[in-house]
């Protein structure tokens, strides 16, 4: 903690950084309610996400005993060739957004081909999809829970330390102040109070009668 002059000048820097702590306080209040209301609206789509990637995932598992039964090479049918990650900005912070996806598909013959195996080529690519969507909805509440987490420090040290350390440094200032000017005031009273002194005493010398003064002097031996 810095050093704090006992002045004026002091109190009236502090007074200062007050008013620039409560002003910024309203807008990191706005900000950290609109990161909660995002938090929230993204940690419920990913729960929605993975959901359905489990969903997507027991599909294709049910696949499994008709791809063991068909005679038909069908290992990577599907491929995910490409993915786009793009960006968007929410309550000021930069998340991720799931662009376009590729796959490539192993060509085949309907005519040779089981009948489901447009359906399959199809759950192959919802399972991917939905689990590239769930990669890109963990990044955006990690970034926003990130955001939130610094916005409501900085409030925490606003209205924690930074504001009540201000308001007793004012305290200690104003007391400082205080006593400096009663002391001040003590001092200015007894100096003038022996000047008065002094002026009496002087008065009294001046109007002595001056044969006492004479008489006293040949007095003495």
């Amino acid at each position: 903690m810095a050093k704090i002059a006992f002045n004026k000048g002091a109190l009236k820097a502090q007074k200062d950084q007050i008013d620039v702590y409560e002003r910024f306080l309203p807008s990191l209040d706005l900000k950290k309610t609109q990161l909660l209301i995002e938090v929230n609206r993204a940690e419920q789509m990913l729960r929605a996400a993975k959901e359905q990637t489990a969903t997507d995932q027991g599909r294709v598992q049910s696949w499994v005993a008709l791809l063991s039964a068909t005679p038909l090479e069908l290992s990577r049918l599907v491929t995910l060739v490409g993915w786009e990650k793009r960006h968007e900005s929410v309550a000021g912070v930069r998340v991720p957004v799931l662009g376009d996806i590729q796959f490539q598909v192993r060509p085949y013959t309907r005519l040779g081909s089981p009948l489901w195996i447009d359906a399959l080529v199809e759950s192959l690519q919802e399972a991917a999809s939905q689990q590239l969507k769930v990669t890109i909805l963990e990044e955006r509440v990690q970034l926003m829970s990130q955001a939130l987490k610094k916005v409501t420090q900085r409030i925490n040290l606003f209205e924690k330390v930074l504001i009540p350390e201000a308001k007793e440094n004012i305290r200690k200032i104003r007391l400082f102040i205080s006593d400096s000017e009663r002391t001040a005031v003590c001092r200015s009273k007894l100096a003038k109070a022996k000047l008065e002194k002094a002026f009496l005493n002087s008065q009294a010398a001046a109007s002595a009668d001056p044969s006492d003064a004479y008489a006293e002097a040949e007095a003495q031996p």
